[in-house]
């Protein structure tokens, strides 16, 4: 009987300690999709931030040349 009650025991543990593995595991999966989907949403933003600045570059190169002296130009 006590041998009976041990095994009953220890069948209780392993599927308590199975259960805590998968939801732990089921956890991480979890957090690991919601940062890599925050990692995809941080590049879309950055190519789109690029792609809006991206002409930007020739105007600050133009307001470089005014901006200088003119004997600097000749």
């Amino acid at each position: 009987m006590a041998e009976e009650k041990g095994k009953t025991g220890r069948d209780e543990l392993a599927q308590s300690l199975e259960d805590v593995f998968i939801n732990v595991s089921t956890m991480i999966k979890g957090e690991l999709q919601g940062t890599n989907n925050q990692l995809l949403l941080l590049e879309t933003m950055n190519q789109r931030v690029a792609e809006e600045y991206d002409g930007y570059g020739d105007v600050a190169s133009g307001l470089r040349l005014l901006s200088t002296p003119s004997k600097l130009r000749r």
